[in-house]
């Protein structure tokens, strides 16, 4: 599989670069906040690469600089784990977003060097992405690693921390925050104040996503009721995009809604809004931009999606839950609109302070340096026991495994060959003796 332009050799770098597996580069928030960290650290001098299948955003990371290895999570778990280790000098440093599809390659990771393990979605939730059993051998994986300390754990709200430190049954310490940032500096602050007449979401349309459309349509639905002179724009696509437009369609009245698909260029979608319904870095970026934001409850319950508008009061609880309201309480309609109304250039910019100062790229980035300096370890070798042998045992046992299941699928073929031979010569003699007079098919 070849490997990118960006990279040095297209494989194997040395290890002084930092690898990011990731799940995909598809548009979203995960990918756009590890291109934007690794752009910062390639700045200040730090070779980055990223592994991950290709995606909308590749051309992005390739423009900045960030080399890529392109990945098939599809292919089988020891072909993509022999790929990621075949990628890793000794001792090179590498982080993995905790996605049932790739955290297997893991002990790859922390058999060359230091690595980190980021947690992005809610602990309790963990379960239904996983499933049982898989999180099980996750929980021990991971909790071993970090106690022979190989790996750091990072999560994005300081309520995670808590839910990872119980799950992990590590002290709380033990789990870094890694905040969600976006790169402010490079956003220019033009606040608009004023009456709310669009209302934006964006994300992608996916049925985790469900909650931005429904508090979205939730909010107009309200602004229209009392008059207001507002309309609902989804930019965004995906395979919710029909369930979607079928809420639009049973909620809102004609004209007052549109749809306009993916972007690459989500700032400017943000400013031609004057309201965003948003989470995480998209929450954020519009707070940058000087847009109102209307945070969205993430909260898999059924009490409603529509979160509180940000605000400077309330910024920092809003930060303990990454921007995703998951410990607020539903708001009611009526009272955003009176937030929203209440706004203005002041508060906007207070709200834009309180981004550079505890949710930039470069806070960001530092998280991500001081917990690989935790981990500043050479890397281990099979001989030396403890998770290196472990590591190397892994190696070994998925080795076993691999040409245990080739002797089986091969068993298989062979098999199915014999079956079907006979089938067919099954069927031939029960085509000749039907036609012999007199004679029908053999039972």
């Amino acid at each position: 599989m070849p490997g990118s332009p960006a990279a040095a050799d297209g494989g194997r770098v040395g290890a002084e670069t930092l690898t990011c597996v990731l799940g995909d580069l598809q548009i979203g928030g995960v990918p756009r906040l590890y291109i934007d960290i690794l752009t910062r650290l390639q700045q200040a001098g730090v070779a980055t690469r990223i592994v991950a299948p290709d995606g909308t955003l590749r051309p992005l990371a390739q423009e900045r600089g960030i080399a890529w290895e392109p990945i098939d999570w599809t292919e089988s778990r020891l072909a993509t784990y022999e790929r990621v280790r075949s990628l890793l000098a000794p001792g090179g440093r590498a982080l993995v977003t905790a996605d049932p599809a790739i955290v297997h390659v893991m002990p790859a990771l922390a058999a060359a060097g230091p690595a980190a393990a980021v947690f992005h979605g809610t602990a309790p939730r963990l379960p239904d992405w996983f499933g049982e059993a898989r999180l099980a051998r996750l929980v021990r994986l991971v909790s071993e690693l970090e106690r022979a300390g190989r790996l750091r754990v990072l999560t994005i709200g300081s309520t995670y921390v808590e839910e990872y430190a119980r799950l992990f049954e590590l002290p709380v310490e033990r789990i870094a925050l890694l905040a969600p940032g976006v790169d402010s500096a490079a956003i220019e602050f033009r606040p608009v104040a004023g009456p709310v007449r669009s209302v934006l979401s964006l994300c992608r349309l996916s049925p985790e996503k469900a909650p931005h459309v429904l508090a979205a349509v939730e909010l107009v639905a309200e602004g229209l009721a009392q008059g207001r002179a507002c309309h609902l724009d989804v930019v965004g696509d995906g395979p919710w995009r029909a369930e979607a437009e079928a809420v639009c369609e049973r909620r809102l009245p004609p004209g007052s809604w549109t749809f306009h698909g993916a972007t690459t260029a989500p700032l400017d979608a943000m400013r031609r809004a004057d309201a965003v319904l948003a989470t995480g870095l998209t929450a954020l970026e519009a707070a940058s931009a000087g847009v109102r934001v209307v945070i969205v409850r993430t909260t898999p319950d059924d009490a409603g999606p529509l979160g509180p508008v940000m605000t400077r009061a309330r910024y920092q609880a809003l930060a303990r839950d990454s921007f995703g309201a998951r410990s607020q309480p539903p708001a009611a309609p009526r009272d955003v609109w009176a937030d929203l109304d209440a706004v203005g250039i002041e508060e906007l910019a207070a709200v834009r302070a309180a981004v550079d100062a505890n949710n930039s790229l470069a806070v960001t980035a530092e998280t991500l340096v001081e917990a690989f300096a935790s981990l500043g370890r050479p890397p281990l070798e099979p001989a030396a026991g403890g998770v290196g042998a472990a590591a190397a045992a892994l190696e070994d046992e998925l080795s076993r495994v691999q040409r245990l299941a080739d002797e089986i699928w091969a068993a298989r073929v062979r098999f199915e060959a014999e079956r079907d031979q006979l089938l067919a010569e099954r069927d031939a003699r029960s085509t000749a003796r039907s036609d012999q007079p007199g004679r029908g098919p053999s039972t």
